[in-house]
């Protein structure tokens, strides 16, 4: 008998691999600053914490645009001469399903080719709920896993979305309770706060309202995540789907005074989570590099293909070299800025206004604005990202300053 030889070997690999599903998960609106692995100490998040311990992480992932229906839009809808993401499954003989609770997502769905869209209901929640398995979000979820196992799964990329944050906070009192700093009083019982959208500094009482009331939906989130992993690894290895789990946009929580306000471009509003868990592959693995929301597509691409996929935004290739990068800079949009990011940097403009630049990563709240300090930098970044926005491609042939060296 024969042996086989690595090519063939990694040829029966990838059939293997095709005859998996994947499983996308996105939640509206999550704060990075809130999860334990991007660096939070003060809000446990161990259904996030495990995520990370069998994934591979994107430290620094971007959202082209700080609105909901305009990041998916750019995801799965194709631009000139290029198909759409569910057409280019189609074309490898997959699937694609989405489950959600937002209207606007499921329309961008059926408009851009998806196989199958089905509405998930929103359980009306009018107060703080006494257990996490009663709150709105561990029951859709409970109920969108449920429909995917029903169903078989392989060749089938199965999207599910929901309003997250955007949604209603019905976290059990007590969590907001044992969070909150007795001194100022009770913590609030908000189920759908109303949106900041001043640029005035939150006082100290009201900002630790907001977080605290945000960090316990998160941790809802959390215990989700739990779940929906509990799931996974009760699958057999060999059909276990390939999972990501990302938001389509981050979430103001008063660091700048805005709340869930998705008008104005910060990091708390572009930085989005992004985890890709492959079964037997991924453990604990991290990538510095530059990463976009829009990289979900081509992985999911390169997933299915045989041969593997050449598209190098893939984020399967940085399993296997998690310090590899693909891009140097990210377009960003709000609905009144526009911005560049790249490693080293984060600059934004509004219409009519002085442009604001802030180091990367060391100000992770953009609190320094330095454009006058670095005037040079910021014209460079400024005609960056003019070229960006006439080109409306990712990359384009242009130096991007790096960091200052002391």
């Amino acid at each position: 008998m024969s042996e086989v030889g690595p090519i063939e070997t990694q040829a029966i690999e990838r059939r293997a691999q095709s005859r998996r599903g994947a499983v996308v998960l996105t939640f509206d609106g999550v704060n990075t600053a809130f999860l334990g692995p991007y660096g939070n100490t003060w809000l446990a998040t161990p259904g996030w914490n495990q995520l990370a311990a069998s994934s591979l992480l994107m430290e620094q992932c971007l959202t082209p645009n700080t609105q909901a229906g305009e990041a998916f839009q750019n995801l799965w809808g194709g631009t000139i001469g290029h198909t759409t993401l569910a057409e280019q499954l189609r074309e490898h003989s997959v699937t694609s399903r989405l489950i959600s609770d937002d209207e606007k997502v499921l329309q961008i769905a059926r408009e851009t080719g998806f196989s199958s869209v089905e509405t998930m209901t929103v359980p009306s929640a009018t107060q703080a709920v006494d257990d996490l398995e009663q709150t709105t979000l561990f029951q859709q979820i409970d109920t969108a896993l449920h429909r995917i196992s029903s169903a078989d799964h392989s060749a089938t990329v199965n999207w599910i979305h929901l309003q997250g944050m955007m949604g209603p906070w019905d976290a059990p009192t007590g969590m907001r309770d044992t969070l909150f700093d007795e001194e100022i009083g009770e913590a609030p019982k908000w189920i759908l706060p109303s949106p900041i959208t001043n640029q005035d500094p939150l006082d100290s009482d009201d900002l630790l309202r907001w977080q605290v009331s945000y960090g316990a939906q998160i941790q809802v989130i959390d215990f989700c995540l739990q779940a929906t992993q509990n799931w996974l690894e009760a699958i057999p290895s060999s059909i276990r789907p390939l999972l990501i789990v990302s938001a389509p946009r981050g979430c103001n929580l008063g660091a700048h005074g805005s709340c869930l306000d998705d008008a104005t471009l910060w990091t708390d509003t572009a930085q989005v989570p992004l985890f890709v868990v492959d079964s037997g592959h991924t453990r604990s693995l991290r990538s510095q590099g530059l990463a976009s929301w829009l990289d979900i597509g081509p992985t999911l691409i390169d997933f299915v293909t045989e041969p593997p996929y050449a598209d190098s935004r893939s984020l399967l290739h940085r399993i296997k070299q998690p310090g590899m990068t693909c891009r140097d800079r990210c377009l960003l949009r709000s609905q009144h800025e526009v911005g560049i990011c790249t490693e080293d940097w984060f600059l934004k403009l509004r219409t009519s206004s002085e442009p604001n630049l802030f180091v990367k990563p060391d100000d992770r709240n953009d609190i320094n604005e330095i454009s006058q300090k670095l005037g040079s930098i910021t014209e460079q970044l400024r005609f960056a990202l003019t070229e960006l926005r006439d080109s409306e491609t990712e990359s384009v042939a242009i130096g991007i300053p790096g960091r200052l060296k002391d």
